[in-house]
């Protein structure tokens, strides 16, 4: 494995990690269950410990003093001479098995962007590329003064950590309910699922942060390309832009903005278009044909809207990007 490589244990399947010369390795583990306990880990030298001799000894078919150097306590990390060169140690593993049917590692650090843009690039691993993992992955780099753009994740909690950099989140929660948080290297990030947000690079540097769903394919839902693929005139009717910018969104993800971009977080919004964290089972009853009420749509924007910016002026900037 490389740096920014990845790799899967898929539960209950057994694995050890050694650091190769000469600086060894650093690296960051992520789990699908949030209640996981790293000191509840199944470890080889405490399950021996607690196992007679007598019964290893059998399981084994060895002598009991086979087993008369077993540690007392459990080693969890601890340091050792380095393993033999790669092939000699894959030899001897696959000895009357072969090799695993499905390869638990990722080259990542090989891998093409899924998306790059003049305000950074993304890659993201799922089910599509990586055939055993049930877990996805998004690793953004946003460049000065980028945007990872106003989304939702409409499958999974997002789970963030910041490898490099500094960005600034911003959380919508509905009911005129927003957080705006700084973060920068080691800090983690959590969104519930369907919370709409955004995430700027702050620093003169790139901000690379790590993107994680307990599922096996990543999803998300762009803002600009929700509005781009809305009948013009009713996206009009919410928010006061000419027909002809709303005509010009993008149709595709844009995922990653420039700074001039940022502008985006002052959307103004009336009330019509939404969505739920929740299923929603809708049944047209008929026509409705009284006046003064209108359902609350779009008013999650138009909430974020003032609670990030202080104002729910008309996002001309669009019109112009």
């Amino acid at each position: 494995m490389k740096e920014g490589d990845l790799w899967l244990f898929p539960g209950g399947i057994p694995h050890s990690i050694q650091g190769l010369g000469p600086d060894g390795c650093r690296f960051l583990l992520v789990f699908d269950d949030g209640n996981f306990n790293e000191f509840g880990t199944f470890l080889l030298t405490d399950w021996v410990a607690h196992t007679p001799p007598e019964v290893l000894a059998k399981n084994f078919d060895v002598p009991e003093s086979t087993f008369a150097n077993v540690p007392k306590k459990e080693l969890f990390i601890f340091e050792r001479p380095l393993p033999r060169p790669l092939e000699e140690e894959q030899k001897q593993s696959q000895e009357g098995t072969g090799p695993v049917p499905n390869s638990f590692a990722f080259s990542l650090s090989q891998m093409q962007p899924t998306k790059v843009s003049k305000g950074g690039e993304v890659k993201i691993v799922d089910r599509n590329n990586f055939p055993a993992t049930n877990i996805a992955a998004a690793i953004v780099t946003l460049k000065p003064g980028g945007l990872r753009e106003l989304h939702w994740h409409p499958n999974e909690d997002e789970w963030q950590y910041y490898v490099s950099g500094k960005g600034r989140m911003t959380v919508f929660a509905a009911s005129a309910h927003a957080r705006t948080m700084d973060f920068e290297e080691g800090d983690v990030g959590y969104i519930d699922k369907s919370m709409p947000h955004y995430i700027e690079n702050t620093g003169d540097a790139d901000l690379v942060f790590i993107e994680v769903f307990p599922t096996p394919y990543y999803e998300d839902i762009s803002l600009v390309e929700w509005m781009a693929h809305t009948p013009s005139l009713l996206v009009d009717q919410h928010l006061g832009l000419a027909k002809a910018c709303s005509r010009g969104f993008q149709r595709r993800k844009w995922l990653l903005f420039q700074s001039s971009f940022q502008e985006l977080a002052k959307l103004a919004v009336s009330s019509q278009l939404v969505w739920s964290a929740s299923s929603v089972l809708v049944m047209l009853l008929g026509a409705y044909s009284g006046h003064g009420y209108r359902t609350s749509l779009l008013q999650a924007v138009l909430f974020w809207a003032l609670r990030t910016t202080g104002s729910a002026a008309p996002l001309t900037a669009l019109c112009s990007v």
